[in-house]
């Protein structure tokens, strides 16, 4: 129903958003969406802790400041 219409939209805003983070900011957003831990990350990517914690944090960020911002008027 409607419902499902303005879910699915809110995702395809979701993943544009993703899509225009430096590309290791998404991979952080991404893995981190997935379920993945900060140490998780780490193993799989190579980062350091500081890395992928600050990677994780900014790219939360970004995210919800670009959907704030794509909500206005």
């Amino acid at each position: 129903g409607e419902r499902a219409v303005e879910q699915r939209q809110q995702a395809e805003r979701l993943h544009a958003v993703i899509d225009r983070l430096p590309p290791d900011r998404a991979r952080a957003v991404r893995g981190h969406l997935a379920g993945l831990d900060v140490a998780e990350m780490m193993d799989l990517y190579e980062w350091s802790y500081q890395r992928a914690r600050n990677l994780v944090a900014r790219g939360i960020a970004d995210v919800k400041a670009a959907m704030k911002e794509s909500d206005r008027p």
